[in-house]
């Protein structure tokens, strides 16, 4: 969620005229955490299967936003790779967006 928020801003910041998206660590990630990935997956057994498929497309459309809010931003937007790169990653790995290695 910090990254659509972060690109929301980015998008009505008149001072911003461009974003370079750089990785910390040895590879580089983009967008989803696998460790959420595999909660959403799961779901609550306490919930109905119509109530579950439901909390599975709400989470689903939340991690889709995370990828769109980039292509949707009208500033460009420039990834700095600098080692291997891939689509997802899970936290704690040394892999992620920007600083702190989250991504």
């Amino acid at each position: 969620r910090e990254l659509v928020e972060c690109f929301q801003d980015i998008s009505q910041d008149p001072s911003c005229r461009v974003v370079v998206v750089s990785g910390a660590g040895s590879a580089f990630t983009a967008g989803i955490d696998l460790s959420d990935l595999g909660s959403a997956f799961v779901g609550s057994p306490e919930q109905d299967v119509a109530r579950r498929a439901w909390s599975l497309r709400q989470r689903i459309l939340e991690f889709q936003e995370s990828f769109s809010v980039m292509e949707k931003c009208p500033k460009p937007v420039i990834a700095a790779v600098h080692g291997p790169c891939i689509g997802a990653g899970e936290r704690g790995r040394g892999w992620g967006i920007g600083t702190g290695g989250t991504g």
